[in-house]
């Protein structure tokens, strides 16, 4: 995957380096002018665009972009740090509670803080009142 980002000077000369590509991902606001170098130096048919970039492109490229049968797609990254605690702690938790616990205990058994349990169950889309 020829990945676009940086300097446009760069951006260039890394499409030059690698002419036999089939997917690119575009990470800054492409130019038509880019578009144009990237689909004519290279052998790319799918290029993704994270949804920001996407947003940036004229509807009239993208149509443009679909008419040479070339596809794209977004391409999505979940943002911010990762989890402290592994999904499997919280799983923990929750089934301390099945078995009769209640939060609180349950989480200092297993060394897991209250907030950060009902902020995870609820990123989870988890009920407690159901369980």
């Amino acid at each position: 995957m020829l990945i676009i980002k940086g300097k446009r000077k760069e951006i260039y000369e890394k499409i030059a380096k690698n002419s036999d590509e089939t997917v690119a991902l575009i990470k800054v606001k492409p130019s038509i002018k880019l578009l144009a170098h990237l689909l004519s130096e290279t052998k790319v048919k799918k290029i993704y665009f994270t949804p920001g970039i996407l947003k940036t492109v004229n509807p009239n490229v993208l149509e443009a972009i679909r008419k040479v049968n070339v596809h794209f797609q977004i391409y999505t990254v979940k943002r911010g740090a990762p989890y402290r605690l592994p999904t499997g702690m919280i799983k923990k938790v929750m089934m301390m509670i099945k078995k009769g616990y209640d939060v609180k205990t349950a989480c200092e058994k297993n060394g897991v803080p209250r907030r950060t349990f009902y902020y995870r169950i609820k990123k989870m889309k988890i009920n407690l009142k159901n369980k």
